[in-house]
């Protein structure tokens, strides 16, 4: 009898093994999906024939033995835009697990949806649409639906997956609005670390510390421009990983910049290979 699992964190995160890299980020809350074998504190979950998830086993609970195999026809995707964004709705029978993958050439987002089997006849698109130039879904593998938006954006200016009910909403920003100067332009700033140090320097220095300082300048620097600043902390108070990116998106900011510090292994020498790095 499959074991079925309920995520019970508001942000998981699916890891490809044990306390390994990401492979499925931001889950909410009441996802479920299919058990297959526990290693210490971490639980696989199988996600299709194909592929497989691991998640902290405090962040989840079993439901009882007998509880259905999570699964969704979709049959109909309707899409709506306002001034700033656009909205692929999807009506599922319950919350399924889903991942979204971006590239850029051409510009596109691909939204992944398990457990799901396509019984899609027509996509509804908005009229007025500006972001999107073509929607195109396809059945990669059983019961894996899979959804490419085809965008009509030089530049992508983020996007958010959530749930509405059993309703999977996939939005899509526009590109914001500014003045000659930033005018207009809301920026969450984050400075790396806080209850974690960070990395530590040959004199002691700590980078949270260091973080916090170059982001109170960066602060300062784009206000002067017209910029409206939220920082997710000015001081050492605590700030869980995940509520940072929550800040910037309930403060509907336009850009989340992050600060960080990074260390060298020992025996590199610092002042030779230096330099900065933008993901």
């Amino acid at each position: 009898i499959p074991q079925i699992v309920e995520l019970t964190d508001t942000t998981q995160i699916a890891r490809t093994g044990p306390n390994l890299g990401y492979s499925l980020l931001f889950q909410p809350q009441g996802v479920k999906a299919v058990a297959t074998a526990k290693i210490g504190t971490w639980v696989r979950l199988k996600l299709s024939d194909s592929e497989a998830a691991w998640v902290a086993e405090e962040k989840i609970k079993y439901l009882p033995s007998g509880t259905p195999i999570p699964q969704s026809s979709i049959s109909f995707i309707k899409n709506e835009s306002t001034a700033d964004k656009t909205k692929l709705i999807f009506n599922l029978s319950e919350k399924l697990p889903f991942r979204v993958e971006q590239s850029t050439n051409p510009p596109a987002l691909t939204l992944t949806i398990y457990y799901a089997t396509s019984n899609v006849n027509f996509i509804r698109y908005d009229t007025k649409r500006k972001i999107i130039e073509n929607i195109q879904w396809m059945q990669p593998e059983k019961r894996v639906f899979q959804l490419k938006v085809l965008l009509r954006l030089k530049q992508q200016w983020g996007y958010d997956v959530y749930y509405e009910n059993n309703n999977l909403i996939l939005e899509i920003n526009r590109a914001p609005r500014w003045a000659d100067n930033l005018n207009g332009l809301k920026i969450c700033v984050d400075a790396g670390h806080s209850e974690d140090n960070g990395a530590i320097g040959p004199t002691g220095l700590m980078e949270k510390e260091v973080n916090l300082q170059i982001a109170k300048k960066v602060k300062s620097l784009l206000e002067s421009h017209g910029a409206k600043v939220i920082l997710t902390r000015s001081g050492m108070e605590h700030v869980p990983l995940y509520h940072r990116p929550k800040i910037a998106l309930e403060s509907k900011a336009d850009i989340f910049m992050s600060i960080h510090n990074n260390s060298h292994p020992d025996g590199i020498n610092p002042m030779v290979y230096n330099g900065t790095s933008i993901y």
